[in-house]
């Protein structure tokens, strides 16, 4: 059974191998290091201001966290006075359920609605952890819609 909670600062030393399974799965693997110290600044800023302008909630199955994710609010196109929530980091580790993404999903989007002055909750699907395609058919399920493009351009490889 999958809990889904606020984090909490006991829980960073399990975020950080989740961070570091995260960064070892995705394309960058092979050409980034890892800051762990900035992930736990990231965490520890998001825990620390839970609820207000961030949020930091994981997925625990049997005592263990699996999974995260981490949103902030800002502005829209960062001048303006409303607000859209949107997600830093979002991952579910090998041994999570299947649940737990959905779980995860809809704690993030509960307090993204709930927050003041928060017009849009978004989230981005990249092509760096996982199947893209598959990941955005489980955010449309939940009432997302597609908007826009995402597009990358490779530098610094020979």
């Amino acid at each position: 059974m999958t809990i889904v909670r606020p984090g909490e600062f006991k829980d960073l030393l399990k975020l950080k191998k989740l961070a570091t399974e995260m960064y070892e799965r995705s394309v960058y693997a092979d050409r980034c290091t890892v800051d762990l110290h900035e992930f736990r600044s990231i965490c520890f800023h998001a825990l620390s201001n839970h609820g207000r302008t961030t949020c930091l909630f994981v997925a625990e199955e049997k005592g263990e966290v699996v999974g995260f994710i981490v949103g902030t609010l800002d502005r829209v196109f960062h001048i303006a006075k409303e607000f859209l929530a949107t997600d830093i980091f979002f991952f579910v580790g090998e041994e999570a359920s299947a649940r737990s993404a959905s779980k995860l999903l809809d704690a993030f989007t509960k307090w993204g609605e709930s927050s003041e002055g928060v017009i849009e909750v978004y989230v981005g699907v990249s092509g760096a952890i996982g199947n893209p395609e598959r990941i955005s058919k489980m955010y449309e399920r939940k009432g997302y819609r597609r908007d826009g493009l995402m597009l990358v351009k490779e530098v610094g490889r020979e």
